[in-house]
């Protein structure tokens, strides 16, 4: 019997995973993905839960609402531009084949601190993406390279009028009830990049269907319901599945801000995102030192896997908003591959015979922080910041809901310039020496500019008071 359910567990990962990383739901791209809502919701209902959902409202898809030009080439808007009118001799004209994503965004900048109103890359491949949320206020066009010469001596102008679409974001939930007024959350992302619109390390515009990231980790979360749904718990266990989290973790960050379930009740966060491609046994688990209790946990309950233990919780996903806001977190990880953020993550290349594994045990870990009455939350002291761009390091873990000017802080690391400083959690960052920090592209821009040990000034604000330090890289 037990060997059967086992086996019904690999099949209904299988299925889960094939059905969300099917071209039919268009790379579930953050504020477009209604079939993948569907799907989850359906299943949970059918576990026989109430599905509880969390909107919240994001930039979506740029719109051309009008673009006049006098030039008779098939000059075209690139994703990261902005509205504005621009005549020929305003207008820097630059060889974009060299650059890669955030380098067009990057240069885009440098021009704008020229004094430049717009940019013309040419480039040998168009790029079709239609999804940015920040505005660098410049207007950026692209041109076919061959036609790069049509732009010689002449005079022409662009018009143009652009606007982001208003779309839904919706973060989902079931409660298996306890007898506690604890709770213990375990969830994954459901968003992906869609054709590619956001964080793609293709070349080409097409269907990123994200069979491991992180359709893998929904039908574990789906799983994990399913088999939770009929036993007696002595906690109740939250499933979540947040939406738009590669474009920021803005699903569980809205979270932590409009929490549903009590933040002070709230025992562990459990994370599954990307825990597909299981190799030679070895699982990496982030946050093992995040509660005093669970390390011992977790090597305890381990009998297969090659256990890679991360002690901070800070691992750019969904966690992060659970760590810095003090909650114990753990997450469960198979690593990145050649796929990863490509057309060819697909289900097909899934260990499901592992990510079967990984759910049975995590199912004894569960079942052991279910029998522990308390988790003491741990400030892990080893955190390395991880590079927030090309140059040099501040230390900080970027508010991405945060919509006004400048860059909010949501998280500051150990030992970094930021600490150092006594930058915290909430101030908002303006300007780094002579360059302006209006948005995150603009602040990795400005750091880019900076080598190790050399010093400048930031400017930030602190409860609406604009402070000014001086910070060594």
């Amino acid at each position: 019997m037990i060997s059967f359910i086992f086996l019904l567990l690999e099949e209904n990962i299988k299925k889960h995973v094939y059905f969300l990383s099917n071209d039919y739901l268009e790379g579930r791209l953050c504020g477009y993905n209604q079939k993948a809502r569907d799907y989850i919701e359906f299943h949970l209902k059918r576990y026989g839960y109430e599905v509880i959902k969390q909107e919240f409202e994001v930039e979506g898809k740029i719109k051309i609402d009008s673009f006049q030009t006098n030039l008779r080439i098939p000059i075209k808007p690139l994703y990261f531009t902005s509205s504005g009118y621009v005549k020929s001799e305003e207008f820097s004209i630059i060889d974009g084949d060299s650059f890669d994503n955030i380098g067009l965004i990057h240069k885009t900048i440098e021009e704008k601190n020229k004094n430049k109103k717009g940019v013309i890359f040419l480039l040998s491949h168009p790029i079709s993406k239609s999804y940015f949320d920040k505005n660098l206020g410049i207007v950026a066009l692209q041109l076919p390279k061959e036609y790069k010469d049509s732009l010689k001596n002449k005079n022409f102008f662009v018009y143009l009028k652009v606007s982001r679409e208003k779309v839904k974001g919706e973060n989902i939930f079931a409660v298996k009830k306890g007898k506690s007024l604890k709770y213990i959350i375990v969830g994954a992302h459901y968003d992906h990049l869609g054709y590619g619109d956001v964080s793609s390390l293709d070349t080409i515009y097409d269907i990123h269907n994200g069979a491991d990231d992180n359709a893998s980790g929904v039908a574990g979360v789906l799983e994990l319901a399913n088999y939770y749904k009929n036993r007696d718990v002595s906690d109740n266990i939250v499933f979540a599945f947040w939406d738009c989290e590669e474009v920021g973790t803005i699903g569980s960050e809205y979270y932590i801000k409009n929490p549903i379930f009590p933040l002070e009740n709230t025992k562990i966060y459990i994370n599954f995102d990307m825990i597909g491609r299981l190799k030679d046994s070895s699982l990496l688990i982030i946050g093992s030192k995040t509660a005093v209790e669970i390390e011992d946990i977790l090597n305890r309950r381990n009998k297969l896997f090659k256990l890679k233990l991360s002690n901070s919780g800070i691992g750019f996903s969904d966690q992060n908003a659970f760590y810095n806001a003090k909650i114990p977190v753990l997450h469960f990880f198979t690593n990145v591959h050649q796929e990863y953020h490509r057309t060819t993550d697909d289900a097909e290349l899934i260990n499901y015979e592992g990510q079967k594994q990984i759910l049975l045990y995590a199912i004894d870990v569960i079942d052991e922080i279910l029998k522990t009455e308390t988790l003491t939350f741990n400030k892990v002291e080893e955190e390395k910041p991880a590079r927030i761009s090309r140059g040099v390091r501040l230390g900080i873990i970027p508010d991405y809901t945060y919509e006004g000017e400048g860059v909010r802080i949501s998280g500051v690391l150990k030992n970094t310039p930021a600490q150092n400083i006594g930058l915290t959690q909430g101030d908002i960052i303006l300007k780094i020496g002579k360059y302006e920090t209006k948005n995150i592209y603009e602040l990795t821009y400005a750091l880019s500019k900076f080598k190790k040990s050399q010093r400048t000034t930031i400017l930030y604000k602190r409860d609406n008071k604009v402070m000014k330090s001086n910070i060594k890289f």
